[in-house]
C-alpha cells in the first residue's frame, strides 16, 4: 500500500494473487476460501444439471426478472430493491463503480479483511482508506465518521471476515444512522450472517423499512454454490438502480444454471 498525507492508502494495481484458488483437488480443504465441506443442496445440483441439458446454448435473462422476484419475496422487499451479481465479488466492484468514481471519493474498509474491497478500489482508481480493527472488530465510531465526511462506499463485514466479530444492535443502528443523508454509502457485507447465532443483528430489517444502505448476501458459503457464482444486493431502489447502471456493459453476468440453482 502507498500512504498519502491523510493516511489514505492506494492499493497496488495487481492483486489477483489474493484470489488464486490453488490446486483443484476435490479432497483438499482450501480454508482461505471458506468453501462448504457439505456441498450444495441436492435440488440445486439437479437444477444445474437440468438447465445445462435443456438450454446451455441459450443466453440467460439479462434482466433477471424471475430471480429478482424470488429473492424479493424471500427477503420481503420490492423487486426494485434487489440486484443480482456474479457473486458478492462482482457486487463489490459494481458498488465501487457506482459510488467511488467521483473526484474526492474513496473506498473505506477495515484492515486485514476481504481483499476484494481493495481490488475494487484499484480498478476504479479510488484511494483506499483502511480502519484498524479494535479488539478484532469493526471500529464502528470511525466508520460512522467516514460515512459522514467522505463520498464513496464504506464496506463493513458483519460478521467480520476473518475474525468472526459480530456487531450488536446498537452498533448496526449507529452505522445506519450515520448513513442517512450522508455523502458516503454504507455497504453491509453479510456474506457470513448465515453462520451467526439466531437473533444476531443485521441491517436487512432496517433497509426493508427504508434505511439508506446496501446489504450483500451470497449463495457461495452456507448454500455451497461457490462454483455457479451468484449473490445479491438489497437496498433502496435509487442505489440498486446505480448498481444496475454500472453493470450495463455486461448484461449476462449470472448464467442460467446459476439462476436455476438459486431458485431451487
Amino acid at each position: 500500500m502507498t500512504d498519502t498525507a491523510d493516511g489514505t492508502k492506494h492499493p497496488p494495481r495487481s492483486g489477483s494473487s489474493f484470489f488464486r484458488s490453488g490446486p483443484d483437488d476435490p479432497d483438499a480443504l482450501r480454508l482461505h476460501l471458506n468453501e462448504s465441506a457439505h456441498g450444495p443442496p441436492p435440488a440445486a445440483v439437479a437444477a444445474v444439471s437440468e438447465e445445462a441439458a435443456r438450454a446451455l446454448e441459450r443466453y440467460p435473462d439479462s434482466a433477471y426478472d424471475t430471480l429478482r422476484r424470488a429473492l424479493a419475496h424471500h427477503f420481503r422487499v420490492a423487486p426494485e430493491m434487489v440486484a443480482v451479481g456474479n457473486g458478492v465479488d462482482e457486487l463489490v466492484l459494481l458498488t465501487a463503480l457506482a459510488t467511488a468514481r467521483d473526484a474526492g471519493a474513496r473506498v473505506t474498509t477495515t484492515t486485514g479483511t476481504f481483499p476484494g474491497y481493495a481490488a475494487s478500489a484499484a480498478t476504479v482508481g479510488a484511494p483506499l482508506h483502511t480502519l484498524p480493527t479494535v479488539g478484532h472488530a469493526v471500529p464502528v465510531p470511525a466508520a460512522a465518521a467516514v460515512l459522514a465526511a467522505h463520498t464513496g462506499p464504506v464496506f463493513v463485514c458483519n460478521p467480520l471476515n476473518p475474525t468472526g466479530a459480530l456487531l450488536d444492535g446498537g452498533q448496526v443502528g449507529q452505522l445506519l444512522a450515520a448513513a442517512e443523508d450522508a455523502p458516503g454509502t454504507l455497504v453491509m457485507d453479510e456474506a457470513y450472517l448465515d453462520f451467526a447465532p439466531p437473533g444476531s443483528h443485521h441491517a436487512l430489517a432496517a433497509v426493508r423499512e427504508g434505511a439508506r444502505a446496501l446489504v450483500l448476501r451470497t449463495f457461495s458459503k452456507a448454500w455451497g454454490l461457490a462454483s455457479v457464482r451468484a449473490g445479491c444486493a438489497v437496498g433502496p431502489p435509487e442505489l440498486i438502480a446505480r448498481l444496475d447502471a454500472a453493470a450495463r456493459a455486461l448484461p449476462f453476468r449470472v448464467g442460467r444454471p446459476a439462476q436455476r440453482a438459486v431458485l431451487a
